[in-house]
């Protein structure tokens, strides 16, 4: 017999007993009439959810990938030339370089003969070796470590949710009075199971497949020849530097824009269909549920009065629950509606750069028009930029310059909260200052170096002109204008040199301050220990009356009780041993009753058997009587 079958008999036989037990007891119409005269809701739904993911990505990679396999088999190289200074019988080819070191290392010369030849027993040689470390191979071996993470998380993501299912939500809830208790019942039960409808399913299982067909053959390349080549070179991250292999040849350029599209595509995208129907009631179906919840609320109201000495000697655990954040949601909310998978992070890479470049250069075209001076339009364009770090800054950390006005309408505030607050904002705005620092001690770094080669060039130009080295003509400055900007280059280097002081002598104070407000707070803080502790202790002897207070008027009650539970149990006692003596009593009656009766049993059946034996003894008599009769009328 199958499952479904032996499922439905048994569900027919206990519809059959369930109804002989309604009607044989009158529990169940009670319950039904309290049940259905509370609140109570009741639903369930049939919900297909259907999920088909975006299959974008694995074209592209598909597309690309062969450019990939012809570089990691025929990877670009170049000629390294490494010098070396060996023994003169070791040297395989000799250059001018060779002539020209072994001139200037004469301590490498064995003996120079009469007739002026030259004998070296050392010689710098130069050995040719093959390089595969280009800039390129290294940005394609970065970019097959990347694609690798990029294939295996999403092959994980769609294994683990490649398939489409539907369910059937079935809820109740009740809320009613039973006796003295507020009762509150709660069946929900989920059943999922596969489509009727296979192709969804069909098309996403073809997907894993050439996703983990993809997989594999990422992982060839992740594990091949090429990149044991190329381990222990260094890696590339973004801007990645356009040069002319990767711009003409046709692999690498198509590596490059395999890139940019990682570097885009960092959301693994699905489409998600939902069909949802109400499922209806009728009122058969409704009596099986009341009848159900009926056996729920029986099982547990049963066992647990039953067991009540059980569960009370059970020893109950203490302990102290945090607050729950509320989270609002509707009640009738069965459906997930997740948002696309996102597997890489937001770092800066190199498709963000380039939209960040955009920004940049929309903004300083939009002041270069609004500007008079090109130096204007730069700076505006520069410090729109770094507003939007600063405005993160003070977005996420809340870090605003005024006083919030709801804070202000609070009078008390626990200024312990607040002490804290202030000290986590001051440490963020102490780091904030501390790495604008640095990037302003580099900027002026930067500037102080383009300005010392501006006066070394100027000095060339002067000495070149003097000695007539150069043309004369308008693209060569004159000497006077040369030096007077080499002069003004020297003056802006030493107010730079002197900025930099200053900021060193500005972080010397801050230092101080910062000793010396910790120092207050150090204080202020012992301050509101010493105060916290006295309260402390003033709190624990108010406690400890109370705890005494409380201890004795339990101890009296719990006294009291102990009292009554004796006499109760004293009163049991007697009422028991009396019920003992008349039991026993009556026990007694009834033994001397069937005695008496089984001695008049036994007296009849003696008195019968003696009857039936003097009849016995007097028929044979009579025999004996008769037999001698005879025989004395025969003589």
């Amino acid at each position: 017999m199958e499952t479904k079958d032996i499922f439905q008999s048994f569900y027919q036989a206990y519809q059959e007993s369930f109804k002989e037990i309604e009607a044989n007891h009158t529990f169940p119409e009670y319950f039904y009439d309290l049940f259905l005269a509370g609140k109570a809701t009741i639903y369930q739904k049939n919900i297909e959810e259907t999920k088909t993911f975006d299959e974008e990505w694995i074209r592209t990679v598909e597309s690309y990938f062969p450019s990939l396999n012809k570089i990691a088999l025929d990877p670009k190289s170049v000629l390294r030339y490494d010098e070396e200074v060996v023994a003169v019988e070791k040297a395989r080819k000799v250059n001018s370089q060779s002539i020209r070191h072994l001139a200037s290392n004469t301590h490498n010369i064995k003996e120079v003969t009469e007739d002026g030849r030259v004998i070296p027993k050392k010689i710098l040689t130069t050995f040719a070796e093959v390089e595969y470390g280009t800039y390129e191979n290294r940005m394609v071996m970065t970019l097959i470590d990347k694609l690798f993470h990029f294939v295996r998380h999403r092959y994980e993501i769609i294994k683990n949710n490649v398939e489409s299912f539907q369910k059937k939500h079935f809820n109740l809830a009740g809320d009613f009075k039973f006796q003295d208790k507020d009762a509150k019942i709660n069946i929900d039960i989920v059943l999922k199971e596969d489509l009727d409808n296979k192709e969804i399913n069909e098309y996403n299982q073809n997907l894993l497949q050439r996703v983990e067909h993809l997989d594999k053959l990422v992982t060839s390349l992740k594990t091949g020849s090429f990149m044991r080549m190329m381990e222990g070179q260094k890696k590339v991250y973004p801007p990645i530097i356009k040069s002319n292999v990767i711009l003409k040849n046709v692999d690498y350029k198509n590596a490059y824009m395999l890139w940019l599209f990682l570097d885009r595509y960092n959301t693994l995208a699905f489409d998600l269909d939902i069909k949802e129907k109400d499922l209806t009631f009728d009122q058969n179906y409704l009596q099986e549920v009341y009848q159900s919840t009926l056996v729920y609320f029986a099982t547990v109201l049963y066992n647990q009065e039953n067991r009540k000495e059980v569960y009370d000697a059970i020893k109950p655990r203490k302990y102290v629950r945090p607050s729950i954040k509320v989270i609002r949601r509707l009640a009738d909310s069965v459906i997930n509606n997740p948002d696309d998978f996102e597997v890489e992070d937001h770092t800066l890479n190199e498709y963000y750069l380039k939209q960040f470049k955009s920004y940049f250069k929309k903004s300083l075209i939009y002041h270069e028009a609004q500007a008079k001076t090109y130096e204007t339009s730069l700076k505006r364009a520069l410090r729109d930029t770094l507003q939007i770090t600063n405005s993160l800054y003070e977005s996420f950390f809340e870090m605003d310059e005024e006083d919030d006005i709801f804070k202000r309408l609070i009078k008390d505030q626990d200024p312990v909260v607040e002490l804290r607050e202030a000290k986590e904002k001051a440490l963020v705005a102490k780091m904030i200052r501390e790495v604008k620092e640095v990037d302003y001690n580099d900027a002026l770094r930067l500037e102080k170096r383009m300005l010392t080669k501006i006066a070394k060039l100027d000095k060339k130009l002067i000495d070149a002109s003097k000695q007539n080295k150069l043309l004369t003509s308008k693209k060569v400055r004159s000497v006077e204008s040369l030096k007077h900007e080499r002069k003004l280059a020297t003056k802006r280097k030493n107010a730079l040199e002197l900025k930099l002081k200053t900021n060193k002598l500005k972080d010397t104070e801050l230092a101080n301050l910062r000793k010396k407000t910790t120092q207050e707070i150090n204080d202020l803080v012992r301050k509101l220990e010493k105060e916290e502790q006295k309260e402390l202790i003033d709190y624990k002897v108010n406690l400890k009356k109370q705890y005494e207070v409380e201890l004795q008027k339990l101890q009296n009650d719990y006294q009291a009780k102990l009292d009554k539970i004796n006499e109760e149990r004293r009163l049991q006692k007697e009422k028991l041993l009396k019920q003992k003596e008349e039991r026993i009593k009556r026990e007694r009656e009834k033994a001397k009753e069937k005695l008496r009766i089984a001695k008049e049993k036994e007296k009849d059946k003696q008195a019968l058997k003696l009857q039936k034996e003097k009849e016995k003894l007097d028929k044979k008599l009579k025999t004996k009587k008769e037999a001698k009769v005879s025989v004395w009328r025969k003589q």
